[in-house]
């Protein structure tokens, strides 16, 4: 029998407990540990879970083949760094550091350590999303929609790093070309920071991209929908269903020569976040390569961070 993946969860908030709860759920996954600043949270979680409780990173050399990075954004890179120093692969949530110089760094020290860094941008292993496979290759337009009810524990950033952050990286792996042009428009409404953002992008070739997130939203809508070289392509994110648009020969008698059927793309049956850990444990191991690259995660963050500077920009211009 194969020895399980040996991870821990550094990060005891309320996501953090989700992710050590889901490794535990997973036959090929040992959860080791927890580690949390706050030693009596991290106490709590490690007593629910039966699971020893590190007091430092440092503490997992040699006992882990991976760490899972679930603090807050802006503990990111000290964590994620402090575990590369001790020889130890991460699985970063997003983003991979608060600033571009900081994900760079940290991106360089895993490379020149040789060890997995590896952002964890969950809806890659979303059903719907995979239910689509290649066909969202070579996308031409893309337009997405994220929604979220209101939630003061996400308020230490805006909704661009919060929430949009994950459907830039969906549209940079669909596009697979480079971003030429950024038009973004968004504002504060419940916190000081930006809670709605609308985006348009452009590529190179000539392909088009629009995102909406907000984070006020009365009920949670996740959308990706998509036309290409492959046909029209819609995923709903959250029910986990894709279909795609199929030309079907008309029905005898109609006016037109074919008609449009939606038809439903069979989704893998598993969850995306045991997808994710699952799929980090083997490449942290070296059993497998990372299926989402270090590069990856920055070009997700850059293109981020080039979002909120286009909106900065215009607040400063035209007011909220």
């Amino acid at each position: 029998m194969e020895v399980p993946y040996r991870l821990a969860v550094v990060g005891t908030g309320r996501w953090g407990e989700v992710v050590a709860r889901r490794i535990q759920a997973e036959p090929d996954l040992d959860l080791v540990a927890v580690i949390d600043l706050d030693p009596v949270r991290a106490a709590e979680v490690g007593r629910a879970l039966g699971v020893g409780v590190a007091s430092r990173p440092e503490d997992l050399a040699g006992q882990v083949d991976g760490a899972v990075v679930a603090t807050p954004p802006a503990e990111h890179l000290a964590a994620a760094r402090t575990l590369l120093d001790v020889g130890v692969p991460v699985l970063v949530e997003k983003p991979l550091a608060p600033d571009l110089q900081g994900a760079r760094e940290l991106v360089a020290e895993g490379r020149r350590r040789g060890l997995l860094v590896q952002p964890a941008f969950q809806e890659r292993w979303n059903p719907a999303v995979r239910a689509c496979g290649g066909g969202l290759a070579g996308a031409r337009y893309v337009q997405t929609e994220r929604l979220a009810p209101f939630a003061p524990r996400s308020l230490g950033t805006d909704v661009v790093l919060d929430l949009m952050i994950h459907d830039i990286d969906l549209c940079l792996a669909a596009v697979g070309a480079a971003v030429t042009e950024v038009r973004a428009v968004g504002i504060p409404v419940v916190s000081d920071r930006v809670d709605i953002a609308h985006v348009r992008l452009e590529f190179e070739g000539g392909a088009v991209a629009t995102l909406s997130a907000s984070r006020i939203s009365p009920r949670p809508v996740r959308t990706f929908r998509s036309f290409g070289a492959a046909g029209y392509h819609s995923a709903d994110l959250l029910a986990g269903t894709a279909y795609r648009a199929a030309r079907r020969p008309a029905p005898p008698g109609s006016p037109v020569p074919y008609a449009v059927e939606p038809e439903a793309l069979p989704a893998p049956g598993e969850d995306a976040l045991g997808a994710q850990l699952r799929s980090f444990g083997r490449a942290a191991r070296g059993d497998a390569p990372p299926p989402v690259t270090a590069e990856e995660g920055l070009a997700a963050l850059a293109l981020a961070l080039r979002v909120r500077e286009a909106i900065e920009d215009r607040l400063a211009r035209v007011g909220p």
